[in-house]
């Protein structure tokens, strides 16, 4: 599975590989590996903030 600009030191798209029964998350523009969950942005809930009444 690809996982389009998820890669947390380039931002570049990670790719999951299986080898010898470990899962490992590669990037394909850096090299960086993670194990053993693909890490994705998600986006962040936003806040509302009131002001006060004085």
């Amino acid at each position: 599975m690809i996982v389009m600009k998820s890669c947390p030191r380039c931002h570049g798209d990670m790719l999951e590989e299986e080898l010898l029964g470990e899962v490992e998350v590669v990037c394909l523009q850096c090299g960086h590996r993670t194990y053993p969950e693909i890490q994705t942005r998600r986006p962040v809930p936003a806040v509302r903030m009131e002001k006060k009444a004085a």
